[in-house]
């Protein structure tokens, strides 16, 4: 969690549909979706502790809503950044960033040492609409940042 700017809008969510209520009435040139949404959430949930002879058997999950999606079904769409962190191949994100129609999609190895979560460093490969890869070497991820930030308005120059 960063300090917000003052010039910066922060609207504080906790779950899936909080961020897409959040999201779906802004207007934006470029949404960066970064944030790590939980895919699935259990269908129901406890009021109270459950004592571990009530142990369920199993738990039930239910998708979350896809906020990236409800990005990009929007009649007025931003150029929208997408992530993927994954615990496998490249070929996965290219095959998502295809999927999804994003602008760019942003990937890395959240297995690889230095990388990911709880890391103040990022090595990300940047795939863009055709599929195409750029990797980038281990990096702050202030400078993993600012160079997605160099790239994206390389990216809308280019559809001016």
């Amino acid at each position: 969690s960063l300090p917000a700017l003052p010039s910066v809008k922060v609207v504080r969510v906790e779950t899936a549909q909080e961020m897409l209520e959040a999201v779906a009435g802004e207007p934006a040139d470029v949404a960066i979706l970064a944030a790590a949404v939980a895919d699935f959430r259990p269908q129901a949930s406890a009021r109270s502790k459950i004592p571990r002879e009530d142990r369920p058997s199993s738990i039930e999950l239910e998708e979350t809503p896809d906020v990236l999606a409800s990005v990009m079904a929007r009649h007025d769409r931003p150029f929208v950044v997408g992530f993927a962190a994954e615990t496998g191949a490249v070929e996965r994100a290219v095959e998502k960033a295809k999927r999804k129609g994003v602008d760019l999609m942003v990937y890395n190895d959240v297995t690889e040492p230095g990388s990911g979560f709880g890391s103040d460093t990022n090595r990300v490969v940047v795939i863009d609409s055709q599929g195409e890869t750029e990797s980038w070497p281990m990096m702050s991820k202030a400078a993993v940042a600012e160079r997605l930030i160099e790239r994206i308005f390389a990216e809308l120059a280019t559809l001016e």
